[in-house]
């Protein structure tokens, strides 16, 4: 009797805990969990000149955006100055992709390496199906210009080179002085250039140069870039 009413005791035992595992174990049916929907990336690519020269009093530039079209709505970020101070604020839209930045000589801009901080601000989806983001962070150099002109002249095989080399300053432009200036020439017919010497200009920014040559032949004069100016080339002339 005993081992009856254990057995049917056990067995309700069993049976309860089979119902429970049925009812809450790993083979059990449950609901299903939503998943998040999938967001697709799309780039983002700011386009800056690699090199502003400034040769009047304001120099301006186009900062453009490209990428995630039809997709955003609004991206921004700055141009900062080689202290890392804030130049130009940028802002982009959807249907507005370029920005016009400003250099005034009057606002004195420094020289050197503007950067874009790509991590001031973010970009923004017009809906939650498509996330923007950054794939570059461009820099561009900033230098006042500089520039020359050039006359020649030539009698028999002599041929006589002049110049006149200016660079741009906070005044306007001013003669280049003491500047070691390259000429060039190109044989007619050939698209190569070469160097053939070097002079220094005056006080006054001028220099002249003599060169023998038999036949006729295209003349310039080369400035080379420093830390504060770029450089510059001028026109030809022939001889």
């Amino acid at each position: 009797m005993s081992r009856t009413i254990g057995g049917v005791l056990a067995g309700a035992a069993a049976l309860a805990t089979l119902t429970t595992m049925t009812a809450t174990g790993a083979g059990a049916a449950s609901a299903p969990v939503a998943q998040p929907a999938k967001v697709a990336v799309c780039k983002l690519t700011v386009h800056l000149p690699s090199r502003v020269s400034l040769t009047k009093s304001t120099t301006k530039i186009h900062v453009t955006l490209t990428g995630c079209t039809n997709n955003l709505s609004t991206a921004g970020t700055e141009l900062t100055t080689p202290q890392g101070h804030q130049w130009w604020p940028l802002g982009w839209t959807n249907a507005h992709r370029s920005v016009t930045v400003q250099f005034a000589i009057s606002d004195a801009p420094p020289i050197g390496k503007y950067r874009i901080n790509k991590v001031l601000e973010d970009a923004f989806e017009k809906d939650k199906t498509t996330h923007p983001t950054w794939t570059n962070a461009p820099t561009t150099v900033v230098k006042l210009g500089s520039k020359a002109s050039i006359s020649t002249s030539r009698k028999g095989s002599k041929v006589t080179i002049s110049s006149k080399v200016s660079h741009f300053s906070s005044t306007g432009w001013k003669a280049y002085t003491h500047k070691i200036v390259g000429i060039q020439t190109r044989a007619v017919g050939s698209k190569k250039w070469k160097t053939i010497g070097f002079g220094k200009t005056s006080s006054t920014g001028r220099v002249t140069l003599r060169h023998t040559a038999a036949h006729s032949a295209y003349y310039r004069i080369s400035v080379g870039s420093t830390s504060r100016y770029w450089g510059s080339t001028s026109g030809s002339s022939r001889r």
